[in-house]
């Protein structure tokens, strides 16, 4: 598979003809043409980002690198050109238009290292490594093993860890001081907050039993197929150990885990007693809450 619609260093990118450098690029693009690029809108600018924290986070050839995203509106004004570094790495994008593609490109190579220098054929062909599936990750995860062990990103592992250790510290102090809190956690589709959810949860239940910590997603389909998939491990693992266990209380002991937050919250609007879970983790529509 192509890692790119079109690939060429600097040199022969610019003695390419641009009808060469188009053929190439709509060749591979499988979307509409049509539309002009005029004006750097917010949309394009999140894009070109979303794709270098893409990169950064699971290609793993961007783990330890600089990203510089450029966003290309060819028939808009220009914009003075220089290089803001988030702390990971990833510069704010630069925005270029027909005229100053070239001035972009140059700001970037004055303002980096040759240490920066690399095989740009070998950095190409590394692979690709996002986050292991919910399912996998449940798994793993119900079974005592950490979110560092079950990653595939160097960089993601870290992320990972540092946001559930930020979410637990949150619990912590809300549970000496004996307050609610809630957290938002946000990021990029694939960067592991439904993950996050999960290893919070796993944790928490472990370590602290009293708080019926619980899982709840919207999606009804991933609900039931964590719990039959969770449900079965738990027969599995109390097999090896020479225990047996049926299928209705293996489910009785993951559904408590594991919950549709639909049926969670009409249960709770019944009575006005407060529930018994008291560290919750809420996923829906790619946005996680964490209560």
């Amino acid at each position: 598979m192509k890692q790119a619609y079109y690939a060429s260093t600097i040199a022969s990118f610019r003695k390419d003809q641009p009808p060469t450098v188009l053929g190439h690029l709509a060749e591979q693009h499988a979307h509409d043409l049509d539309p002009s690029s005029a004006r750097y809108d917010a949309a394009a600018v999140d894009q070109v980002t979303d794709y270098a924290l893409d990169l950064k986070n699971f290609h793993a050839g961007s783990h330890t690198r600089r990203l510089v995203p450029i966003l290309v509106a060819t028939k808009s004004h220009n914009v003075h050109l220089d290089l803001e570094w988030s702390a990971d790495g990833v510069a704010k994008p630069l925005l270029s238009n027909e005229n100053n593609l070239g001035g972009a490109i140059h700001t970037v190579i004055a303002k980096t290292s040759k240490q920066d220098a690399f095989d740009p054929e070998q950095w190409s062909a590394s692979g690709y490594k996002p986050t292991p599936t919910i399912i996998e990750a449940a798994q793993a995860l119900y079974q005592g093993h950490r979110v560092e062990e079950i990653t595939r990103s160097d960089a993601g592992a870290k992320n990972l860890s540092e946001t559930t250790d930020c979410l637990e510290k949150i619990i912590e102090e809300a549970k000496a001081q004996r307050h609610k809190a809630i957290c938002f956690v946000t990021g990029v589709p694939g960067a592991g907050k439904t993950l996050v959810g999960l290893n919070l949860v796993t944790h928490r239940t472990t370590a602290h039993e009293e708080e019926h910590a619980v899982f709840l997603s919207g999606n009804g389909p991933l609900v039931d197929v964590l719990r039959e998939t969770l449900a079965r491990d738990e027969q599995e693992r109390a097999k090896e150990v020479g225990q047996i266990i049926t299928k209705a209380n293996a489910a009785r002991k993951v559904k408590s885990f594991i919950q549709n937050i639909h049926h969670f919250r009409d249960a709770h609007l019944q009575n006005d007693q407060a529930p018994v879970e008291r560290v919750a983790a809420l996923t829906r529509l790619g946005e996680e809450t964490y209560m």
